[in-house]
């Protein structure tokens, strides 16, 4: 806006530009003395609209870190950061990964309730155990990660430089740790099942900290009703798993796992710059669409580790790197999809055959139930967790 300048100031006029953030009002900068005694126009008041956006931030970002000066960075009992410092250095996180085209990750721990445990115990062994699972929540984090409380039982970790996969890789491995623990190891085992674990990941699941908290907060009730659970797969290996899935499937059309394959394959030929894992044990309706898909991949530089359980190679032999893995090795010769990636996730269990009521069919996109597959289908056969990154 433009004022009249008061009589002290020497008379004319000065142009008021205010400076607002969210909505607030933090200032107003006062501009006088134009150069050459000319009139403030249109064109200086876009001017200065313009550079006081900067200092807008600018200030905004100094009174931010003053307001951090003045918190402790750190809770007093876990010695891991504290929330307010979480959100600031996941902000800053995403302008960095933004202007440099980079990903990031964030992983959420709800270890559930621990009243029980806290009335077990003295202050003295409830103090122990909290940080001897902090310890264990931050055994695997590198030097570069960051892990924040928010209670003494739900916990933020930031993990820069990582994309879905290898956030997935770490969680798998969290929740291992978080097993080995004291609390959830001695105290009280039992527990252990109620521990949910999430994932989002920079820009997939969101572009800023409110999407990617929403991401955690959906992904962590869908966690919760997930068929992992619902069907206790966690204590089945992983050809146990399959089968146990193949009994909840329903009567398909013959030719819908050939489908599932040439999309899948489609899936991977579209995000080629994607990291991801596709386990697949083709029926024979399905060779065709995975060799069409090896195919098309061979020109391209694809991210996505790709493993087939079966006995004959003859079909595949030049087509492309793919690990080979044997039926008995897999222990299953039933024939499965799993794909888990940056994007969608899936997984299919089939029959070889139509029976008499059609081919019994389990297919699925929760996320839970992939990435357990996954992983499990990993750890059983002694591949390498997580691929490459």
């Amino acid at each position: 806006m433009v004022m009249p300048r008061s009589a002290k100031d020497g008379g004319g006029v000065a142009l008021y530009v205010p400076l607002r953030h969210a909505g607030t009002l933090i200032g107003i900068a006062r501009l006088t003395d134009l150069v050459g005694g000319a009139e403030f126009g249109d064109r200086e008041r876009a001017a200065a609209e313009k550079f006081v956006g900067f200092g807008c931030a600018a200030v905004v970002n100094a009174l931010r870190f003053r307001s951090l000066e003045r918190r402790s960075f750190r809770d007093p009992l876990t010695r891991t950061y504290t929330q307010a410092y979480f959100q600031d250095t996941v902000r800053n996180e995403i302008q960095k990964a933004a202007r440099f085209g980079r990903s990031f990750s964030m992983i959420f721990v709800d270890a559930g309730s621990l009243a029980e445990l806290r009335r077990q115990g003295s202050n003295g062994e409830w103090s122990q155990w909290v940080e001897n699972l902090v310890e264990h929540l931050g055994a695997d984090l590198r030097s570069t990660d960051l892990l924040a409380s928010e209670s003494e039982s739900r916990y933020w970790m930031l993990l820069p430089e990582t994309d879905a996969v290898g956030a997935a890789v770490l969680k798998q491995r969290i929740r291992s740790s978080i097993a080995e623990s004291e609390v959830f190891g001695r105290v009280i085992p039992e527990r252990l099942s109620s521990v949910a674990l999430a994932v989002a990941t920079y820009p997939t699941d969101g572009t800023q900290l409110d999407s990617l908290q929403q991401t955690i907060e959906r992904r962590l009730e869908d966690d919760r009703s997930s068929a992992l659970r619902a069907l206790n797969l966690g204590s089945h290996c992983f050809a146990n798993a399959i089968d146990l899935l193949h009994d909840q499937g329903s009567p398909q059309p013959r030719d819908l796992p050939g489908q599932v394959a040439g999309f899948l394959m489609g899936e991977i030929e579209r995000r080629p710059r994607d990291r991801g894992l596709l386990f697949i044990s083709p029926s024979r309706d399905m060779i065709p669409a995975v060799r069409q898909g090896l195919d098309r991949l061979a020109g391209l530089s694809s991210r996505t580790e790709i493993v087939i359980v079966g006995d004959d190679r003859e079909w595949a032999s030049d087509r492309g790197a793919v690990t080979w893995v044997t039926s008995r090795r897999a222990g299953t010769e039933r024939p499965f999809a799993l794909y888990y990636g940056e994007g969608p996730v899936y997984a299919m269990v089939s029959d070889h055959r139509s029976g008499p009521e059609g081919l019994r069919f389990f297919h699925s996109d929760d996320r839970s139930l992939v990435e357990h597959l996954a992983f499990q289908f990993q750890r059983d056969l002694g591949l390498p967790l997580g691929g490459s990154s």
